[in-house]
């Protein structure tokens, strides 16, 4: 059986989202489990951490040459 490895790179804004939204589902896990309420937090936890990813992706580096003063 022949296994095909794809090396697929994600730049910066791709990891920011999926670290913002894998914070966002852990974090409206655990206050769904602790108010009895978990499809409402999960689907806030993923909202609100699409919204920081998008964010923190955005931010521009020191040396990246995108910085407007």
């Amino acid at each position: 059986m022949t296994v095909n490895k794809s090396s697929k790179s994600f730049n910066a804004k791709q990891k920011s989202m999926g670290l913002g939204v894998g914070m966002g589902i852990a974090i409206g896990a655990v206050v769904g489990a602790l108010t009895d309420d978990i499809g409402l937090w999960i689907s806030l936890g993923v909202a609100l951490g699409a919204a920081i990813g998008v964010t923190m992706g955005s931010v521009s580096e020191p040396g990246d040459g995108n910085n407007s003063k």
